[in-house]
């Protein structure tokens, strides 16, 4: 049978499990990053969000169709830094500082799979809320103010792991198939979305939203 699209992989799934029980293969560590600018605050705003994904993958094969899917999924130490520089946004323009500033993440399931479970560490917090894509959902937030005068900050999250669990196998997100008609890769993506408050000034501010959607292989 060939499988061409994530559909055809999804309607496989009940077929599958009967004939063959998932193997967990290795686990694999992969690394992202990922910068934007924004004119906010009178400022030109470069942020970048970084960090790792950690995944195994499951392989159900039956009908001469092997099936994979992303299980035991982490965000690892998510890092948000900020720089500031005098706008427009351009090569070689100089630094230019604010008072204060607010950088609150908000991550969440790319897959809107429905049946997700989440957990966290202190300082992180878990919350129901509007997600970018996939309505109202668990979220892993994290919110830090900092009071110094620069133009230069960085959330750091060096401790930090996001653990994702599906309630039950059909739900897992999907990395792809191959059997006689070749082979379908996918990958495995999270959506972060990030809000900044600046404050030029102590008694003014601005805000900007980004919604980061970071993508890894594990081909």
């Amino acid at each position: 049978m060939l499988v061409t699209g994530t559909l055809m992989v999804a309607a496989l799934v009940p077929s599958l499990v009967a004939i063959s029980p998932a193997q967990a293969e290795p686990t694999y560590t992969r690394s992202f990053s990922s910068s934007v600018s924004h004119v906010v605050a009178g400022r030109c705003v470069i942020a970048t969000l970084s960090g790792q994904m950690r995944f195994q993958l499951d392989s159900i094969t039956g009908r001469g169709v092997t099936a994979r899917f992303y299980v035991n999924r982490k965000v690892r130490y998510p890092k948000v830094v900020v720089k500031t520089y005098r706008a427009p946004c351009r090569s070689g323009n100089a630094r230019r500082a604010i008072t204060k500033l607010q950088i609150t993440q908000r991550w969440s399931d790319h897959n809107c799979n429905g049946n997700l479970s989440v957990s966290v560490g202190v300082p992180w917090s878990l919350s129901v809320g509007a997600t970018p894509s996939c309505g109202r959902e668990e979220r892993a937030v994290r919110s830090t103010t900092y009071e110094a005068n620069a133009s230069y900050y960085s959330q750091k999250n060096s401790d930090t792991v996001v653990s994702y669990a599906n309630k039950g196998s059909i739900h897992d997100p999907q990395a792809g198939s191959s059997g006689p008609g070749g082979t379908n890769r996918i990958p495995l993506c999270q959506t972060a979305q990030v809000q900044f408050v600046l404050y030029p000034t102590r008694s003014t501010s601005d805000s900007w939203t980004r919604t980061f959607t970071p993508c890894v292989k594990w081909w």
